[in-house]
Order: C-alpha cells, then sequence, then structure tokens
C-alpha cells in the first residue's frame, strides 16, 4: 500500500523526538543506513548505495552529526569507518568536538583505529589543537604509517604543533626522523615552513632522513625560490647515493614542469657534470622545439639563452654541443660562429654527440662534407637505438643524402628488424622513389 511508507516514517520520527531532523529522518535512520554493506562486491546490492546517501545526509547535517560520525568511525568495517572518515574530513573544523573522542581512540590497542583517529584530526586542522600531546606522542611509536600521519596531522594543525615536530626530528631514531619528514612531506604546508622542514631534514646525519628532506620539495609547486635550487643543487653532489638518488629524483620531475626553465638555466649554471648536460640537452630542445619555445615567457626566453651563452665554454663537451644546438635554434649568434665550434667539437666526440652534433651543423651549413664522417661513424656503431637516429637524421636530408646511400644500403641486412625498416624508407627518402624488392627482409 502506498501509505505504508509515510506511516513508517511517521512511526520513527515518533520514536526519535529531539533528534535532529535530516532531509525528514532523524540521525538516528541515517546511522542505521550507514551500516549498510553490501557482503559481496559481485552481489546486486543496494546496501552500498544506501550507506553512501546516509553519508551524504550525515554530512549536511554538520556539527550535530560528530556523535554519530564518532561511533561510525569505531565500527570494525572499513567501509563504514572509511565512510566515516571522509564525511568527518568533509566537516573539517565544524568537527572539532569530537577531539576528546579522537584523542582517547589514538589510544586503542587497534592499529587502523589509531591512524584513523590521527588522520580526522588532521581534516579537522588548526581547531584539533588540544591533540598535540597524543600526537606528539605518536611519533615515537614503533608503527611507521602512525608516524607519518601524526606527523602530517600536526603538520596541519600548525602553531605548536610544529615545535612538535622540531623535536622529533632532533631528537629520535632515524627510521622516526625518516618517517615523519615523509608525513609533513604530504601536509601542504607554505612554502616558507616546508623549506625550513626541508633544509632541517638535509642536515640529518642520516642519508634516509636527508633523501626523504630533498624529496620534501616536491610537495611545493614551484622552484622559482633559489633556496628551493640551491637545497637541491647540494644534495646532488651529497656523499651518499642514496641521496643523490633522490635529488635527481626531484630535478627530473620538476625538469618537466612548466617552471624548468628557471630551475635548469640554474642548474646548467652551477649544477654538476651531469646534471649540466641535462640541463643543456632539456633546455636545447625546449628552443628547438616550436611548440615549446612558444610556450617562454619574453623573461624566460631571455634566461635561457644566456644561461646558454654562458655555458659555451663549459668543462664538458656534451655540455657544449648541446649549447650550441640551443644557440642556433634562438638564431641570435652569428651562424660562422656556431659553425666553427661545432666543426672543432664533433670529430673529437663520441658517437652520439657526433651524431646530434652533426644534425645541427647540418641545418646549419647544409653541407654533406660537414656531417659525413659522423653519421657514417653512427651507422656503423653497436648500438641499435644510435645506428635509428643516425638514419633519421639521414632521411631528414633527402635527396642530399645520396653520398650516404651505399652506407645505408649496408643496413638493410642489419640483425635488428627496425634499423632494416628504417634503413630501406630512408633509401626511398634519399633516392625519391621505392626500392625493388630484390634484397627480401628476413623476418
Amino acid at each position: 500500500m502506498r501509505w505504508f511508507p509515510a506511516l513508517a516514517l511517521v512511526s520513527i520520527l515518533a520514536c526519535h523526538r529531539g533528534e535532529p531532523i535530516v532531509d525528514g529522518a532523524p540521525l538516528s535512520h541515517w546511522e542505521h543506513e550507514a551500516k549498510q554493506v553490501s557482503l559481496f562486491t559481485f552481489w546486486n546490492s543496494d546496501k552500498d548505495e544506501r550507506r553512501h546517501v546516509a553519508f551524504r545526509k550525515l554530512t549536511d547535517a554538520g556539527e550535530p552529526a560528530v556523535p554519530t560520525l564518532m561511533r561510525l568511525l569505531g565500527r570494525n568495517n572499513l567501509s563504514v569507518s572509511g565512510d566515516a572518515l571522509n564525511a568527518m574530513c568533509a566537516l573539517g573544523p565544524k568537527a572539532s568536538s569530537a577531539v576528546p573522542g579522537l584523542v582517547t581512540m589514538l589510544a586503542s590497542d587497534d592499529p587502523e583505529r589509531r591512524r584513523t583517529a590521527a588522520s580526522a584530526l588532521g581534516c579537522i586542522g588548526p581547531a584539533a589543537s588540544p591533540a598535540i600531546p597524543a600526537l606528539a606522542a605518536s611519533l615515537h611509536s614503533t608503527d611507521r604509517k602512525l608516524v607519518r600521519v601524526a606527523a602530517r596531522t600536526l603538520a596541519r594543525i600548525g602553531g605548536d604543533a610544529h615545535e612538535s615536530l622540531v623535536a622529533a626530528l632532533e631528537n629520535s631514531p632515524s627510521d622516526v626522523r625518516e618517517s615523519a619528514l615523509m608525513g609533513v612531506a604530504h601536509a601542504g604546508m607554505d612554502t616558507v615552513r616546508a623549506l625550513e622542514f626541508a633544509r632541517k631534514g638535509f642536515a640529518d646525519r642520516s642519508p634516509a632522513v636527508r633523501a626523504r628532506g630533498v624529496e620534501m620539495l616536491i610537495s611545493q609547486r614551484s622552484m622559482a625560490s633559489g633556496e628551493h635550487v640551491d637545497l637541491l643543487l647540494e644534495a646532488m653532489r651529497d656523499s651518499s647515493v642514496v641521496v643523490r638518488r633522490a635529488a635527481d629524483g626531484v630535478y627530473t620531475y620538476f625538469a618537466q614542469r612548466e617552471w624548468a626553465p628557471r630551475l635548469l638555466a640554474t642548474v646548467l649554471k652551477r649544477g654538476d657534470a651531469g646534471s649540466r648536460t641535462d640541463a643543456a640537452w632539456r633546455l636545447s630542445l625546449m628552443l628547438d622545439d616550436p611548440v615549446d619555445r612558444s610556450r617562454l615567457s619574453p623573461e624566460d626566453f631571455e634566461r635561457v639563452h644566456n644561461a646558454l651563452a654562458a655555458a659555451r665554454h663549459d668543462s664538458v663537451q656534451a655540455v657544449r654541443i648541446y649549447v650550441v644546438r640551443g644557440l642556433a635554434a634562438a638564431g641570435r649568434l652569428p651562424k660562422a660562429m656556431l659553425i666553427l665550434r661545432l666543426r672543432q667539437e664533433i670529430p673529437n666526440a663520441p658517437t652520439d654527440l657526433q651524431v646530434r652534433g652533426a644534425a645541427v651543423l647540418w641545418n646549419l651549413t647544409h653541407r654533406v662534407d660537414d656531417v659525413r664522417n659522423a653519421y657514417l661513424a653512427g651507422l656503423r656503431s653497436d648500438d641499435r637505438w644510435l645506428r635509428m637516429e643516425a638514419l633519421r637524421e639521414i632521411m631528414n636530408m633527402r635527396s642530399a643524402a645520396k653520398p650516404l646511400a651505399s652506407a645505408v644500403e649496408k643496413l638493410r641486412d642489419d640483425p635488428d628488424r627496425d634499423v632494416r625498416e628504417r634503413a630501406a624508407r630512408t633509401l626511398v627518402s634519399i633516392r625519391g622513389t621505392p626500392q625493388s624488392t630484390e634484397k627480401k627482409q628476413s623476418n
């Protein structure tokens, strides 16, 4: 009968007078609905949807729903407790009345409940400051996951909570210091404060902690700050391979971002040999690619060009060759000067640099004699990728590459299938007509 649901709702309301009403039903009704869980994920059940609706209603209820959410947070079912944590986080500071209960939960024997309580306190933010002593005590737990969550929460609370973090980073075992920094890195701190913790971590005696300090830089939205770059460059020269690897990871992460020109220009000036080579390569590609170049602001273009120009006499040959490629693309310096530099550098360079330098030189002179030896060396290389690269550059020369055709012809019998196929396409580009099938390519 159609009147039955309405009658049932009236009965529910009559039994729960005085409770806050959300969308026509008391909180106890939504608490009951929030406990609905499908036993099997493949079973076509509406329980999970009922639970999701219930938590949306509890979130809509705001602060009055906090006691209900606390009870649900303590459920042994991860679906229910997880949704309760999400709802608590959605309330944020409005859930401050839950702080005493969450502090009690931090002392639970259940590791998962302790982590859940610490996470919920982090969502409440500065209003959870009464929990600072309990969270500070959690930093010394043997549960490293709890240490990370507690550190993240203290960072989000701020104020006096930061002093607890500093104390932990100074007086705790190395594994605690490492976990604490990992938590702080995900706290979304402001740039100034995050840099303080990054520097504190990098000053640590433990390589693992120093690595975490460097990795904290990834949590920042840009590397425009000179202090950020200084720390990264310092980490690239660290005595520990663990720290250097972490620094390389951070460098690679930022080198691919929109603010990369500033970072790369600084690294090209002050980095070690490896990082300078990488920075020169990336900056030259940036100027050589029309799309990437169009994205540079006038200020960044000047910054990149000046950094490349200053690195023309770098002690590393790879840097010098990549620099010329970037400067040639920029088109500001006299061609004759760049051509002379490449003619001097290419003959004594490793084969890969010969091929890349020859590609730049060809674009400047269009003289086969300038690139013949470099490309022949590339075609003879034991490295299949270098043979492929040489073929690609020869293909770009089209009919002008006829003096190299016989060398390319030999690669039609190359052991590598991809090389054979590219050699055939290169010959078509050189000669302008498809080749006969007199030589069958083996599979």
